[in-house]
């Protein structure tokens, strides 16, 4: 597992089920946005909003707002896809969060093996 806040997005994602295929991260303007989509059974929604539920306490953690939009094929019942966006200047946050985290981590195990 990669030690980086897109790593934990990634793997929270993973973790829920979802496919390489149905989860990418793109940088759209001043935004990263995590898109969910290729949405076709009962299963693949639940495993859209196990991910979102992941990405929920992850976000809180880290103290990143959560936006969702679900967009649902032809205006039903159906969910299509499902973005998260957050700014860059929140994301860069975040991964300075996590980043200062691991440094953390490695310098007690340093300092334990000393």
């Amino acid at each position: 597992m990669t030690f980086t806040f897109d790593g934990l997005v990634k793997e929270s994602a993973e973790h829920a089920g979802l496919k390489r295929n149905q989860f990418d991260r793109q940088d759209i303007e001043d935004y990263v946005v995590y898109n969910i989509s290729n949405i076709q059974s009962s299963l693949e929604s639940l495993q859209a909003f196990n991910t979102l539920s992941s990405l929920s306490i992850l976000f809180e953690e880290f103290g990143v707002p959560l936006r969702i939009s679900v967009m649902m094929k032809d205006n039903k019942t159906k969910v299509d896809y499902v973005t998260v966006r957050l700014s860059k200047v929140e994301y860069d946050e975040a991964s300075q969060k996590v980043k200062s985290m691991v440094e953390r981590a490695l310098r007690r195990k340093a300092e334990g093996e000393e």
